[in-house]
């Protein structure tokens, strides 16, 4: 009778061992699929997706009065496809995941850092005043030239704001993505705010 109970207990031990070892597995499985489904795979950005739910939900907070202001900046690299065609698209992915690192170290921890195209970026930020904001993209945009002079790799920059640009994000990103074509229009290596700001 002991051996038996010996037996059962055992073979409990290890059933409650792989169950949980299963739990685990399961858990871990579910926070990766999560991550994956909001971050661009080659960057660890957020992803296009991403971005647009977290954007829709910093409006939501404006409109509630929670922040004063949002700010969408829309970057795209300049000569970027020169790199690919001169250099090798493996080249190319290196280039795009260190822009990516410099990018997310730029701005703050709580804004919201992706990377929406190819070689295109939206950062989302919220209750930063407009003189901080240039300052910091002009910093931002001649600290790109530095490091990636070798590639002759440079930014076009959009920015939209709401409330002055409307309050809804969609449109919001539309008007930085005009912004971004406007600067790179104009010779490249520029930023637009509009007229607005």
């Amino acid at each position: 009778m002991e051996t038996k109970y010996k037996i059962l207990q055992n073979l409990l031990k290890e059933v409650t061992r792989r169950y949980d070892y299963l739990f685990e597995m399961k858990e871990r499985l579910l926070k990766e699929l999560a991550f994956q489904a909001m971050h661009d795979f080659q960057t660890g950005l957020y992803n296009y997706k991403a971005v647009f739910e977290l954007g829709e939900r910093e409006v939501k907070e404006l409109k509630r009065g929670e922040n004063k202001n949002l700010w969408v900046v829309f970057i795209d690299l300049d000569n970027f496809k020169q790199v690919n065609d001169n250099f090798g698209h493996k080249k190319g992915d290196e280039i795009l995941k260190e822009f990516a690192s410099f990018l997310k170290e730029s701005f703050r921890d709580y804004d919201i850092v992706g990377r929406v195209g190819g070689d295109e970026f939206v950062v989302v930020l919220t209750n930063i005043d407009s003189d901080t904001l240039k300052r910091r993209l002009l910093s931002f945009k001649e600290e790109v030239r530095k490091k990636f002079k070798k590639f002759d790799i440079t930014t076009s920059i959009g920015v939209s704001c709401s409330p002055s640009d409307g309050d809804d994000f969609d449109r919001l990103v539309t008007i930085a993505d005009s912004r971004m074509y406007e600067a790179k229009k104009s010779g490249k290596d520029k930023i637009s705010f509009g007229e607005e700001i």
